[in-house]
């Protein structure tokens, strides 16, 4: 308030001075071109013609009232300034840097320790796997929170988008159940069952809408719910409530959240982390995540949970059902259900990576495939090898390469060979103008890290070959 009314007293003032400057520079002009036969003062203060001094006066007025006008024209009132401040704070607050910083170093410690321990020798078959049970319990840890800090700043900043594609929505939550009982089996403590309820039988039923930012608001609840149920159920699913309208939720029958508690989970004001000493809140970063999202999604998160009841979180969605070819093929089952090898020597896949150890990673993958795989160390070469070995028939591509990026890259491949499907494998987000000139190119996005699992199952899908058994 006292900073406002500084700045409106100083506009006043220099308003005034300019008026008077606009007088005195008038006089002088007046002086010169009509009223050479009279003394300058006599223009200035004692004889001014009439007509001048409405001029003059007119002029002033106008000045004076642009300066006490235009600082409220211009003035960002308090409240908005306050609400800005506010809505920045999840990504802006010192506190919470330093909280964050060292919730990095806990799952970092835990990998690094584990690695170190991994190089002695002497070590059992039992405690190396109990070690890389460890090392990749953490590594998932601190890549949800990397990318849940990342989506943060993406919603802070306004450049969250969706981007609307066909979603075969029952395999989609099918495939996450699958991962959850294969991640409880892991954990024997819990004594804990997680159901799936799908609300359309159709095993086909796709709908458009963002499936991975979808797969994210879902898991993103239901890491909520195992983080405060040891034992009892985890039910996720949805309900068709309306024709186009699909209520999807996530409940459990764990310890519950109090009201205060889950007040402060949906406030604006949420405070990730105050000091050292107060823990890192990942549990409201997961809400503000799924929040925001829904609201992109042109829905609103609602929840209702009790002490030692459990919650219940849901959200209703507007969707848009499409008609698909139940003849087409699906890979989901062959790869990563049935555990079975996929064959494909007679497959020639070219890699553009330009770091080795990135490289490697996605060749081991492939290795029991027996396909072959060619490597291009940036995008010139990505793009020679194109040209030399005409019968690739899948392109893996980094974006961000030396020489030439993936962009550049796939658009002189894409001009020679229109029909090889190229994959754009990337680690940081791509805008939405950028998504929209880079699908003209690439086939599909995978963002990394990417796991073994979706990369055999991507590559099935363009290679037109089902797996078969070792």
């Amino acid at each position: 308030m006292n900073h406002a009314m500084s700045l409106n007293n100083k506009s006043i003032i220099i308003s005034i001075c300019l008026g008077v400057l606009f007088y005195v520079v008038d006089s002088i002009l007046d002086f010169l071109l009509f009223y050479e036969d009279l003394r300058f003062w006599q223009v200035l203060i004692t004889d001014v013609p009439i007509h001048e001094i409405y001029t003059r006066a007119l002029g002033i007025c106008i000045i004076v009232i642009l300066g006490i006008v235009m600082p409220y024209l211009l003035h960002i009132p308090d409240h908005l300034r306050r609400s800005t401040a506010q809505d920045q704070q999840l990504s802006t607050d010192p506190t919470l840097m330093v909280s964050l910083s060292n919730e990095i170093r806990t799952p970092l410690n835990a990998i690094m320790g584990f690695v170190d321990l991994l190089k002695d020798t002497r070590i059992s078959d039992t405690s190396k796997r109990l070690y890389l049970g460890h090392i990749q319990t953490s590594g998932k840890y601190l890549l949800e929170l990397i990318n849940n800090i990342t989506d943060i700043t993406l919603i802070e900043t306004g450049i969250m988008y969706l981007n609307e594609e066909e979603c075969k929505l029952n395999q989609m939550l099918s495939g996450l159940h699958l991962k959850l009982e294969q991640q409880l089996v892991e954990k024997t403590e819990k004594n804990l069952v997680i159901s799936l309820n799908i609300g359309v039988s159709d095993e086909n039923f796709t709908i458009l809408t963002d499936e991975v930012r979808l797969y994210q608001v879902m898991v993103n609840l239901i890491e909520n719910a195992l983080r405060f149920t040891d034992e009892g159920i985890i039910e996720f699913g949805y309900n068709q409530t309306e024709t186009n309208e699909l209520e999807f939720y996530v409940k459990d029958s764990g310890a519950g959240l109090s009201p205060g508690r889950l007040g402060r989970l949906f406030s604006k004001q949420t405070s990730l982390g105050t000091s050292q000493m107060r823990p890192f809140d990942i549990i409201a970063l997961r809400v503000n995540i799924v929040r925001h999202l829904i609201a992109l999604f042109g829905g609103e998160l609602k929840a209702d949970s009790k002490i030692g009841k459990g919650s219940d979180f849901r959200f209703k969605l507007k969707i848009t059902p499409i008609e698909v070819d139940e003849e087409k093929v699906t890979t989901v089952e062959d790869i990563s259900e049935r555990g079975e090898t996929t064959k494909w020597e007679s497959k020639k896949v070219l890699i553009a990576e330009d770091v080795e150890s990135n490289f490697v990673y996605l060749k081991e993958i492939l290795r029991p495939t027996g396909i072959q795989v060619l490597w291009a160390e940036n995008g010139k070469e990505a793009v020679e090898l194109c040209q030399k070995h005409t019968d690739v028939e899948v392109v893996l591509m980094d974006i961000l390469m030396p020489e030439m990026d993936g962009y550049e890259a796939a658009k002189v491949i894409k001009k020679e060979n229109p029909d090889v499907p190229i994959i754009a494998q990337t680690a940081y987000n791509i805008d939405e103008t950028e998504y929209k000139d880079a699908s003209l190119y690439f086939s599909k996005f995978m963002i990394k890290p990417i796991w073994s699992i979706d990369l055999l199952n991507t590559l099935a899908v363009y290679l037109d070959q089902p797996a078969k058994s070792a």
